[in-house]
Parts: C-alpha cells; sequence; structure tokens
C-alpha cells in the first residue's frame, strides 16, 4: 500500500515538471518566432523597408533589374523590388553627411566613401564596405589624416570597381574652383587595403582592365587622360574626331559598368555636337554615333551624363529645350530617342539598352534668391526610355 502512495505521488511530480517544461518551452517557441519575424524586418545593419523616399536625392545607379541604392539626407538607401519599397542600409555611426560617395558592383558587393563633416584640422577617408548587400559593413582608412579631407560637403568622389576585388577611388581634393586635384586609391582586396596612386585631375574614372584606365575631368571637364600602368602615370590624350568637326571647347564625360567603358564629347565650335565613343579591342576610342549637340554654339559646353547599357550600347542624355531625354546608340539598332523628361538629367544608370533610371535635379526657390534647395527626381524605365515611371515623391 505504501509503495502505491509513493508511485502515485512521483507520477504527480512528474506530470506537473512536463507541463510547466511545455508552457516555458512554448513561450520560448513564441518568442523566437517573433524574433524570427522582426530580423526578417529588421536585418543587421538596415531599417524596415521604407515607403518611397523624398524629393532630394543626391546620387542613385541602378546595380540589376530589380536592385537599385539612392544617397539621401537621411542616409543609403537600397530597394530590391524595383523601387516599391526602400531600405535604409548606412554603416553604423556614419552620419549622411559624411559620405562621399557609393558603389554597388552588384546586388551584394557595395563601398562606401566617408570623411568627416566637421571637426579638426585633418582628417582620414575611410572606405565602407559589404559582402551582403548592406547588412553588415566593414571599413579600412584610405590614407593617413590630411587636411585635404576634412570638409565632405566640398569636392566630389568617385568609385570603379572592376570586381568585388580590385578597384579604384578618387577623392576631390578641397581647393578652389580655378583648380582641379584629386587623390587616387587602388584595392585588390575588396577595399580591406589601399594604395595610393598618382591622379593627374579631379574627375570621373573608368578601368578597362588592371593596367589600362582613364580619367575624364578638369576644371571645365576639358581633359581626358590615359594610364596604362595601373594609376602609376598618366598621358593627356584627345579621340579622333569625325572629318568637318572643329571641337572648339571640348567637355569630356566618362562611364563605365563591367569593364566597359563608354566616353561623350560635348563640343561647341562653330557648331555644336555630341560624339558618343566606346573602347576598341586596341583601347583606342571609336565613335559609335555623332548626334546635335546640347550646348549653344561657341559657349562653353557643359559635361552631360552618359551611361554603358551593354554590350557596344551606350546611353547619352540630351537638353532639347524645354525638356531633356535620353538617347540609346551602338549595337545592331538604329539609334532611339526615348520620351522627354525635365531638364537638369543629374547621372544615367542603365544595366541593359532597355532598363535604367535617370536622375533629374533642379534649383528650387522659396523667393528670390532665397531659400534655395535642389530637388530630384528618379526615373525608370524597362523599355529603353519610351515610358518613364516616377519612383519618388
Amino acid at each position: 500500500m505504501l509503495k502505491s502512495v509513493r508511485l502515485l505521488a512521483r507520477l504527480q511530480r512528474t506530470t506537473r515538471r512536463q507541463i510547466v517544461a511545455f508552457a516555458v518551452g512554448s513561450t520560448l517557441a513564441l518568442v523566437l518566432v517573433a524574433a524570427g519575424a522582426s530580423a526578417a524586418l529588421l536585418r543587421p545593419g538596415g531599417s524596415a523597408p521604407q515607403a518611397v523616399p523624398g524629393p532630394s536625392i543626391r546620387d542613385a545607379a541602378l546595380v540589376s533589374p530589380e536592385t537599385g541604392w539612392i544617397l539621401t539626407p537621411n542616409g543609403l538607401q537600397l530597394t530590391q523590388d524595383a523601387g516599391k519599397t526602400w531600405t535604409t542600409i548606412t554603416p553604423p555611426n556614419v552620419l549622411p553627411s559624411m559620405i562621399r560617395a557609393g558603389s554597388f558592383y552588384d546586388p551584394l558587393h557595395g563601398w562606401v566613401v566617408t570623411t568627416p563633416a566637421t571637426g579638426s584640422a585633418t582628417a582620414e577617408p575611410v572606405v565602407y564596405r559589404t559582402i551582403n548587400g548592406g547588412r553588415s559593413w566593414v571599413s579600412a582608412a584610405a590614407a593617413a589624416p590630411s587636411g585635404k579631407f576634412t570638409d565632405a560637403s566640398i569636392g566630389n568622389a568617385w568609385i570603379d570597381f572592376l570586381s568585388p576585388e580590385e578597384g579604384w577611388v578618387e577623392l576631390q581634393a578641397t581647393s578652389s574652383i580655378n583648380f582641379s586635384f584629386s587623390d587616387l586609391f587602388e584595392s585588390q582586396d575588396g577595399g580591406a587595403t589601399w594604395s595610393e596612386l598618382k591622379a593627374p585631375a579631379a574627375g570621373p574614372i573608368g578601368f578597362l582592365n588592371r593596367e589600362d584606365g582613364w580619367l575624364a575631368g578638369g576644371v571645365e571637364n576639358q581633359n581626358l587622360f590615359a594610364t596604362h600602368d595601373g594609376g602609376e602615370s598618366w598621358t593627356s590624350v584627345t579621340p579622333p574626331l569625325p572629318p568637318g568637326i572643329q571641337p572648339g571647347h571640348v567637355a569630356y564625360s566618362l562611364a563605365s559598368r563591367s569593364s566597359a567603358l563608354a566616353l561623350r564629347a560635348e563640343t561647341s565650335g562653330s557648331a555644336n555636337w555630341t560624339l558618343l565613343f566606346t573602347l576598341t579591342p586596341q583601347d583606342t576610342w571609336q565613335v559609335v554615333e555623332t548626334l546635335g549637340g546640347s550646348t549653344a554654339p561657341g559657349t562653353v559646353p557643359v559635361a552631360m551624363p552618359v551611361a554603358v547599357a551593354g554590350s557596344g550600347e551606350v546611353v547619352a542624355a540630351r537638353d532639347l529645350g524645354q525638356k531633356s531625354a535620353v538617347t540609346v546608340v551602338g549595337g545592331e539598332s538604329k539609334p532611339k530617342t526615348g520620351a522627354s523628361l525635365p531638364l537638369g538629367v543629374q547621372t544615367l544608370s542603365f544595366v541593359s539598352p532597355v532598363e535604367g533610371w535617370d536622375l533629374v535635379s533642379v534649383g528650387v526657390c522659396g523667393g528670390f534668391k532665397t531659400d534655395c534647395s535642389n530637388q530630384s527626381t528618379l526615373y525608370a524605365t524597362s523599355d529603353g526610355g519610351s515610358n518613364w515611371t516616377r519612383l519618388n515623391r
């Protein structure tokens, strides 16, 4: 009888422990499920998906048909659904005002160049890199502290990567508008370490391979330089012009993507012309199209944007008077000019001859030369510019 009573008591204690364990396990499971749901929305290094951005976009680029990034006063933002939603992926402890430039090689590999917005008399440029689409970032100083890097609001920066491992960063040095200086850095390990090279002027860079690269810049973007030793030395070059074209003033713009380069020469001599070049296998520039220029004859031309659209295709923004448009040239098709857009094309970014972004920026003032700011509109096309969709409000 006594054994039966003890056995019954033991069974009751075991049952109570199982009930408590089940309750705790169920609660833990619910917490883990909830945490997993939050992790899907709030990923490391990013915020929850947000609505369309506002009218202040500093820079933008399309990386794939679904993925692209923008730089705004709120930081670096990424879309993975063709602009329907956006996620802030600014590196930790980086203020948006510190960012000089951003770039993504593909949806996973990206870089951000920063210098302090304010501070001491010297500062060092820091390059942040990600290999997971902005979920996490690792930083590395590109150079020792210097007075040249003390203000992020002065001077541009350019990034060009041939692969996730090999690339270049160029920082425009602080100087007056009468000079054009920059510092060039190269990395062969994805941005973990950097070595300093020479730069002939400040302006966009583009490398075809590890040795051969070009820079279009100068005070009025009137110079084109080439290097054939990876940036150790540079020479001034002039691309060939078709017969009968007198260049007069020339302004160059350069674009690169996936080891392909496109060059644009805007001339305003006795007549104005837009010349579009691609690079031949012999490392020489070949005219792929001659268009009516975007600058009045005899005036100083403006370097308008150009983009690489594919294998042999080039996209150029064009000023059509009261409106602008983009023209796709090269390849096997005839030049195609798309639907009109507002004036003020700032950047072009295409991942194919039909899929691209166009960032338009205009100055807006609340009063006569007072309360002025830049307002930007980001447009997307999936048919080569025949139709455009606005991505921001």
